[in-house]
């Protein structure tokens, strides 16, 4: 749990070919950044923000509360 005001960082793997499991039946269960940002929206943290860790795959965001 993270009080108000708090910050979350979320590091993943989100490799473009992903978008293959999102087309061909995991739609809206495969991890993009898309997906995650939304994710993270609808649970209510704001100043979402992205970046490339290693080769555009690793990918951290943070987020505030």
């Amino acid at each position: 749990m993270l009080l108000p005001g708090g910050r979350l960082v979320l590091v993943d793997q989100f490799p473009p070919w992903r978008i293959v499991a999102q087309i061909t039946g995991g739609r809206g269960t495969a991890r993009t950044c898309r997906r995650a940002h939304q994710l993270l929206a609808d649970a209510g943290f704001t100043s979402i923000a992205w970046q490339d860790l290693y080769a555009t795959i690793i990918k951290a965001a943070t987020a505030t509360t």
